[in-house]
C-alpha cells in the first residue's frame, strides 16, 4: 500500500512492526482514490507517530455488506478521554509539532464518500480507527 511505502522512513526508525491484510484490492472501487488514500495516509501517520519503538501497526480491510471496512490499530500512547470531544476539531493536537489537520482532514475525506470514521481506546494502550465507506463495484 502506498500509504505505508510513503511512511517507510518512519517506520524503519521506530522498527515498528506492520501487519497488513486486504482481502483484495480494496481501493479499486468507485472511490476517490487519491483522496481516500490520503485519509488513510493521515490515519496511519497517526498510528506511526503514537507508538514507541519495536510497537505494532496493524491495518486490515473487507468488504462486508456492501460497505468497505478498514481498521489501524496501533499499540501506542493511545488518546486521553478526555480529548475525545476534540480530536476533529480543526487545529486540536497533542503533539508539539502538531498541527491538528490530520484528522479533520480524514473525516471530512471520508464523510465525502457517504462513510464514517470510529476512534476507540483499546486496552491496555492504543487506538482502533475503523472507516466504512460503502461501495459498488
Amino acid at each position: 500500500m502506498q500509504c505505508i511505502e510513503n511512511l517507510r522512513p518512519q517506520i524503519e526508525e521506530k522498527q515498528i512492526k506492520i501487519r497488513f491484510k486486504f482481502t483484495k484490492n480494496m481501493l479499486s472501487f468507485l472511490l476517490d482514490e487519491e483522496k481516500v488514500k490520503q485519509a488513510l495516509y493521515n490515519l496511519l501517520l497517526n498510528a506511526v507517530q503514537a507508538v514507541d519503538k519495536e510497537g505494532v501497526s496493524e491495518i486490515n480491510g473487507r468488504i462486508r455488506k456492501g460497505n468497505l471496512i478498514i481498521r489501524i490499530l496501533d499499540n501506542g500512547c493511545g488518546i486521553k478521554r478526555s480529548d475525545m470531544p476534540f480530536i476533529f476539531d480543526p487545529f486540536f493536537s497533542t503533539k508539539p509539532k502538531g498541527t491538528g489537520l490530520g484528522l479533520p482532514l480524514a473525516k471530512k475525506i471520508i464523510e465525502a464518500h457517504n462513510g464514517m470514521i470510529n476512534i476507540k481506546i483499546r486496552k491496555p494502550k492504543g487506538v482502533c480507527v475503523e472507516v466504512v465507506i460503502p461501495v459498488k463495484e
